[in-house]
């Protein structure tokens, strides 16, 4: 994993707080689905769910970064299910929603280093680093 400190310029910045916006509405999303599925059928829904239900949905995202967030509701329900099962652990409760999402996770592709100092982003454009 690498860190970097971005420099945009104002409407990059704007284009990266509306794809963590949107990246908060969808984990939400997801989440409420999920909640729903489990109370009325007693199922939880797999990864593959989450990305088929998301598919032509939120455009302006790049996919790696839906499936990221389709995965963090994954692993945060499976963890709900470890908790349930484990009879010492005091606190039971369905995952929370999320009020903002810091970071946004492109795991394979979907970015560019241009040079040593710009880097460009899918959906974003190229940011200064």
């Amino acid at each position: 994993m690498y860190k970097y400190r971005l420099y945009p310029s104002r409407k990059q910045r704007e284009r990266l707080f509306n794809t963590l916006k949107t990246c908060k509405e969808i984990y939400n999303h997801l989440l409420e689905l999920s909640i729903r599925n489990y109370n009325f059928k007693g199922k939880t829904l797999r990864k593959f769910d989450y990305n088929r239900h998301l598919a032509g949905k939120y455009s302006d995202v790049h996919s790696q970064v839906k499936q990221n967030v389709s995965d963090r509701v994954y692993k945060a329900f499976q963890n709900f299910f470890r908790r349930v099962e484990d009879k010492s652990c005091r606190k039971k409760g369905y995952p929370r929603f999320k009020s903002r999402i810091h970071s946004i996770i492109y795991p394979q592709f979907g970015f560019k280093f241009i040079s040593h100092r710009r880097l460009h982003i899918s959906k974003i454009g190229s940011i200064n680093i």
